[in-house]
């Protein structure tokens, strides 16, 4: 396999923006020539970006991805793992403090229909709400 990546950070007074663009392909192959259709059946590429804003109190993050993989069908269950398909999350946190926060986060913004395990549908659209809290505020990674 190959997995790339390139991060920047850019500086905005007290305040950044992360970008970090990555591509990672794989292949799978056995010494006997048979692999498992589990195991092989992973993605082939997948390109992901992930932008997040951090403007002190208050953070947003996103990150997609775009996966292309090959196409599995069982028509008798209804079954579809597709060939390509994108997915993007996008979270928002407000900071009370160095080692409490708030958040809301919308997963699968995108509403895509799609599975990674042939008649196991992930879900949709879907957000949640939560707060982040640590004992000990200069190890919290609480976004």
């Amino acid at each position: 396999g190959l997995e790339l990546s390139v991060k920047n950070i850019l500086p905005l007074g007290d305040n950044k923006v992360i970008t970090q663009l990555g591509y990672t392909y794989l292949k799978s192959s056995s010494a006997n020539g048979v692999l498992s259709r589990y195991i092989s059946n992973h993605p082939k590429s997948n390109f992901n970006l992930s932008l997040d804003l951090d403007l002190g109190n208050v953070s947003l993050s996103s990150t997609s991805n775009y996966i292309v993989r090959q196409e599995e069908v069982n028509e008798n269950i209804g079954a579809m793992i597709p060939e390509n398909y994108f997915v993007t999350n996008l979270k928002a946190s407000y900071k009370l403090s160095d080692s409490f926060r708030f958040y809301m986060q919308a997963t699968n913004l995108t509403d895509t229909r799609y599975e990674e395990i042939l008649g196991a549908i992930m879900p949709g659209r879907w957000v949640s709400v939560g707060a982040t809290f640590s004992l000990d505020p200069t190890v919290c990674n609480c976004d």
